[in-house]
């Protein structure tokens, strides 16, 4: 073959990067803003997305939420309570400074130390981090968790020794993007390539994320051309950007699912009685509640989607027996009818009043009382809810999460039974939930887990409702590919052409 028809894959991968380089900045819109850019005060979806294109984990989830490489290019466990992660060479903070384990150490050290530092959450069950060489990191845990690596992708790497304010407003990570000046909050953040970046060039140039910003003023915006990407859920803004016929819709069936929880607290509540609950479960129409929703929402038949480890594909969406459901009211005692009260946070009021129509159909009167999200989640957390529709997704791409932490007995030194807001019990539910996290290997674990999600579906611990799907509004100039968990990444837009 002549040389001169000879490529070699990098010099192809270099010429396909060029030709799909965006060389205008974009302006992207996105729902809410962080309150600063440190990579740790925060743990809302806007602190996370926006700080993750500024740093990175050792172990980032992929597209399809599979832990992979990042920071760190390998790992292994000599034993169960024990993590030896082998650090990425030649990467570069933006400030041009070398990333090493003591970087790692820093950050590790940093949220262990603070308890006012929301990511701290993600590395709970660590008991010590050391630094045997400056390319190779070792955590110690107090018990097994082979979620861990998982875990990682939200605890985000800074440059040792940052200080606090510049935490806040100058971002210094080795991330894909870098913020072109001080950010004040509120206002759009440009952000432009990381020149030195070790990893695949994002195909954006340069953007300017903005957040917040008033639907009237976005779709006064919309026909001079000026956003490449929206995630906004006003009307407005969807109509403005529909009729301009330059933006698509990409939907994105995302993690979390909408759902009934109950709460198991007073001995006497008719709730404690699984007749009961399974009469609530079978008098749902699933499909009617998610159509009232929206036409994109998806109904639900069990507790995590495809995306998720544990997920049981022969598993359908159950349809509704309201003859069965009176029937086992009648057993309960309650044959004249049952007055409930539920509870939501702020939206879900589509959703709640299906629910409570649906319910009145076998003679269940159901009040839905709506509670500021603040006042709803504190209240949740104490255990003084009963009977509640809210969201919930295992972040970790892996079903043993939503076990370990809403479904097993509360255990604060074995870190189980955290968010089990209805305070469940079932003893031998929490013995296999133990045994599951002794299993290192996904596909064990996986296997071991998914007769466990179906146990705790059979005692109606939560009933599960439907996945509603995101929309986000693309100039039809770009390609964007969304993320099973939902997060905003800008490194997947990029020029359709």
């Amino acid at each position: 073959m002549s040389p001169r028809l000879t490529f070699s894959t990098a010099a192809l991968a270099a010429l396909l990067s060029l030709a799909c380089d965006s060389r205008e900045p974009v302006d992207i819109l996105l729902p809410a803003a962080p309150a600063d850019l440190d990579p740790h005060r925060g743990s809302s979806v806007a602190a996370y997305e926006v700080a993750s294109h500024f740093y990175e984990p050792l172990v980032a989830l992929d597209r399809r939420m599979r832990p992979g490489p990042a920071l760190a290019v390998s790992w292994h466990n000599p034993d169960a309570l024990t993590w030896v992660f082998r650090l990425r060479r030649k990467v570069r903070f933006h400030d041009g400074g070398e990333f090493s384990a003591a970087d790692v150490i820093w950050s590790f050290e940093r949220l262990l130390a603070d308890p006012a530092l929301d990511a701290r959450v993600h590395l709970a069950g660590v008991s010590d981090v050391s630094a045997p060489s400056p390319d190779e990191v070792v955590l110690r845990t107090a018990w097994p968790m082979p979620l861990l690596a998982s875990r990682l992708h939200f605890v985000l790497i800074a440059r040792r020794g940052a200080a606090p304010a510049d935490l806040r407003r100058r971002p210094n990570g080795t991330g894909p993007f870098v913020a072109r000046a001080p950010w004040t909050p509120d206002a759009p953040l440009p952000v432009e390539r990381h020149a030195a970046y070790w990893g695949e060039r994002p195909a954006l140039r340069a953007a300017t994320l903005h957040f917040s910003v008033p639907p009237a003023k976005i779709a006064a915006d919309l026909p001079g051309g000026r956003f490449a990407l929206l995630r906004s859920g006003a009307p407005e803004v969807a109509a403005a950007a529909r009729a301009t016929g330059r933006f698509a819709e990409v939907g994105n069936a995302n993690i979390f699912l909408r759902h009934i929880g109950f709460g198991f607290g007073p001995p006497d509540h008719p709730l404690r009685d699984r007749r009961v609950r399974e009469a609530i479960d079978l008098a749902l129409d699933r499909a009617a509640v998610a159509a009232a929703v929206s036409p994109t929402a998806e109904p639900a038949g069990q507790l995590v989607p495809a995306a998720i480890l544990g997920h049981d594909p022969e598993r359908g969406v159950p349809r509704p027996d309201r003859a069965r459901a009176r029937a086992l009211l009648a057993e309960a005692g309650h044959g004249g009818g049952l007055d409930l009260v539920l509870h939501r946070p702020n939206g879900y009021s589509r959703a709640a009043a299906a629910v409570s129509a649906q319910l009145a159909e076998v003679g269940i009167r159901v009040r839905v009382e709506p509670l500021p999200s603040p006042e709803f989640f504190a209240r949740l957390r104490r255990g003084e809810l009963r009977f509640w529709l809210v969201a919930t997704g295992a972040t970790t791409g892996d079903a043993l999460e939503l076990l370990e932490a809403a479904f097993h007995s509360r255990d604060a030194e074995l870190g189980l039974g955290l968010e089990n807001h209805g305070r469940f019990q079932d003893p031998d539910l929490d013995r296999a939930i133990e045994a599951a996290r002794t299993l290192f290997e996904s596909q064990a674990r996986g296997e071991a887990v998914r007769p466990l999600l179906a146990r705790v579906l059979d005692a109606r611990a939560w009933i599960p409702l439907y996945h509603d799907d995101s929309r986000t509004l693309v100039d039809r100039g770009f390609r964007y590919q969304p993320r099973a968990d939902d997060y905003f990444r800008a490194t997947d837009l990029e020029p359709a052409g």
